[in-house]
């Protein structure tokens, strides 16, 4: 069973989603997310221009015939059980927008941040590209209606470039740019996540899994309430697939660094954790954290051991503080001994969904849960917190 499925099904079914727009917060929120989870069309997508249930499908990563290195390593969990296919072919394009979810730039205020973006599966460098594909910002009318011809638009084209384009209403763009594929030094195969960056008011930054390119960043202010969508042209003739998952915003108000991408080691092989308990009459040993839900929760099952769950952002300045805490202190690694330990990072789309659902935004936040799920007890560690009183308090939730 899929992970991001299983948890959300088990801990947080009953939970309240919380608005999207409340309260500053330390680190990205996902504002949306089309993960095609449920193995049919989102009713939320629209298809335009030439995209149709003919051309445009939610396709199974158990299907067979798929390029090998598609759902392996990292995407083995990134990209759950199912993505959408785009089957290309001389003259049609394809436009798709999330029709009523709108960023309005004006929220970011001076510093923050909002990254539209979605992963794009490139092939092998041998293998040529018979289209082009980019993740768009659609502006968004006062009617509520989208315009389907001014839009901020940023992929790869013809195989070997990527480019950035504005058009406002008009044929030509009003901007455009373009550098080489290989100054950005990605992977082949593999997954690449495309991003347009929204930075304050003004500004836009071009990334491909967090590193810019060579023309950003570029000040254009123009268009202010923006939906998502995903762009699809051929770039010659013949037929061709393109593989995309994981449509989403992500945003803040703060002004903190990218999130790091999921494809920055795409090889890395998910965990298949196990737990094994403490040896006896010896110093605690470093503690091992599950990264899968579904690993943590069966050893939680299984142990009757209360779960210990830790939500964190690599880049923040108190979780690496905490981090060597663990590290060094034995005291702080004999008391998470008496847990089920398990890691979740705001900074990737599946865990700030979590994370929303419990309406946690500063971090690190640690959060114990029974073996039914029921939250027993949370606290924030900051930079000046005593992590002594922390995990006194913590500890304390499970010997009521």
């Amino acid at each position: 069973m899929n992970s991001r499925i299983h948890w959300n099904r088990i801990i947080f079914i009953s939970l309240l989603f919380i608005p999207l727009l409340s309260s500053v917060q330390a680190q990205y929120r996902v504002y949306t997310w089309d993960n095609y989870e449920k193995g049919i069309f989102p009713a939320n997508l629209e298809m335009t221009q030439d995209a149709t249930k003919e051309n445009v499908n939610v396709f199974s990563y158990n299907a067979p015939g798929l390029p090998p290195a598609i759902h392996q390593g990292i995407a083995e969990r990134e990209c759950g059980g199912y993505g959408l296919s785009f089957r290309t072919g001389e003259t049609q394009q394809y436009l798709k927008t999330i029709s009523n979810i709108t960023l309005d730039r004006n929220t970011l205020g001076p510093s923050g941040k909002a990254l539209f973006q979605s992963d794009f599966y490139l092939p092998a460098e041998n293998a040529a590209l018979t289209h082009s594909a980019a993740v768009v910002a659609v502006l968004q009318n006062d009617d509520g209606s989208r315009s389907p011809f001014s839009f901020y638009r940023f992929g790869i084209v013809k195989g070997d470039r990527v480019f950035f384009s504005f058009t406002n209403n008009t044929k030509a763009p009003a901007i455009y740019h373009q550098a080489n594929l290989s100054s950005l030094n990605l992977d082949r195969p593999g997954w690449h996540r495309f991003q347009i960056i929204f930075q304050g008011r003004e500004e836009i930054i071009c990334a491909v899994d967090g590193a810019a390119t060579p023309f950003s960043p570029i000040q254009e202010p123009t268009l202010r309430k923006l939906m998502p969508g995903i762009m699809v042209t051929s770039s010659t003739k013949g037929d061709g697939i393109l593989y995309t998952d994981n449509l989403s915003i992500q945003w803040t108000v703060d002004d903190i660094p990218l999130p790091e991408s999921p494809w920055s080691n795409p090889s890395a092989t998910v965990q298949q954790e196990t737990y094994t308990a403490p040896a006896t009459n010896t110093s605690p040993s470093v503690p091992v954290w599950f990264t899968s839900s579904e690993e943590a929760w069966r050893a939680t099952q299984s142990t009757k051991k209360p779960l210990l769950v830790l939500f964190y952002a690599p880049r923040a300045k108190a979780y690496r503080k905490l981090e060597q805490i663990i590290s060094a202190n034995e005291g702080a690694r004999e008391f998470l001994n008496h847990f089920v330990l398990l890691k979740i990072d705001l900074d990737q789309l599946e865990g700030g969904s979590i994370a929303q659902r419990f309406n946690i935004y500063r971090v690190p936040c640690l959060m114990v849960m029974d073996e039914s799920g029921r939250e027993r007890a949370r606290e924030t560690y900051l930079m000046n917190s005593d992590w002594r009183i922390i995990f006194q308090k913590l500890e304390s939730s499970i010997k009521g």
